[in-house]
């Protein structure tokens, strides 16, 4: 009876110790002062983030950290409609138990790493995409892949512009400011510029209309006077050229505006 007693003590003790370091790591109880930035990955499991948490220092006991994520439902895989991690970077520290890391690395989370990215006039699509990465915001492949391929649900782009074709955005990226989360969503990423084109254009749909152009059209026109002109001045005598030889195209079938900023494009 003695030894058993014993045994059921020493086990007791073991438990509550263990419970206790458990405890402290839940709660972020007696950790050492840290800061972190973890990147969360679109895709990364439970399992995953567990173990960028452990490597950055934020927590000690990955299996306790995942059995807490099951008991209260955070499951899926980062970016999941149903998940509540969302991909990004983060900035992390001890001070933060469970519950708060969890929900630090969320979409509203005010731990997100964000970056502020001005682009301007005059900057190409795939100057555009090495600003961004040069930024931390995406890479210029998966940008280029998400241009070609990612069916945008704007009315202007829909039956225009075929998917498949990197450069089919050129011209619809509109410059201006702008704050990216990093990390963030791709399609989010390049959705932003081409919303953004489509607020400051609103107004001009029935001028586009009454012009007898097609938007497609009078985008690659505003891109080859801005590339034309010296300067804001000079691009009203370079409109009026152009649009002269588009007029006498029209009239004997020549349609030549003899531009070299279209060298830039040859197909």
């Amino acid at each position: 009876i003695l030894i058993y007693v014993v045994c059921v003590l020493g086990a007791s003790v073991l438990l509550a110790g263990v419970s206790w370091m458990w405890a402290n790591d839940i709660l972020a109880l007696n950790k050492a002062p840290l800061t972190a930035v973890v990147e969360i990955k679109e895709g990364d499991t439970v399992n995953q983030v567990a173990d960028k948490l452990k490597d950055a220092g934020l927590i000690e006991y990955k299996f306790v950290f995942k059995l807490f994520c099951s008991f209260t439902h955070v499951s899926g895989q980062a970016g999941d409609d149903d998940a509540k991690i969302t991909p990004g970077s983060y900035e992390l520290n001890t001070d933060m138990d469970y519950r708060a890391l969890i929900s630090s690395m969320g979409s509203s989370s005010a731990n997100r790493l964000t970056t502020t990215v001005t682009i301007p006039e005059g900057t190409t699509e795939a100057q555009i995409f090495e600003m961004l990465e040069k930024a931390g915001v995406a890479t210029v492949e998966d940008l280029e892949e998400t241009a070609a391929n990612y069916d945008f649900k704007f009315s202007f782009l829909q039956g225009v512009l075929p998917l498949g074709d990197a450069k089919r955005l050129e011209g619809y990226l509109f410059p201006d400011t702008y704050d990216f989360y990093k990390g963030e969503e791709i399609d989010s990423v390049v959705g932003k510029l081409v919303y953004n084109f489509q607020n400051r254009t609103a107004d001009l749909e029935e001028r586009i209309a009454a012009s007898g152009m097609t938007l497609d059209q009078i985008v690659t026109m505003a891109s080859i006077i801005q590339r034309e002109a010296a300067n804001t001045q000079d691009m009203a005598n370079v409109s009026a050229v152009l649009h002269n030889r588009l007029d006498f195209g029209g009239e004997y079938g020549i349609y030549r505006l003899q531009c070299d900023s279209t060298t830039f494009y040859p197909y």
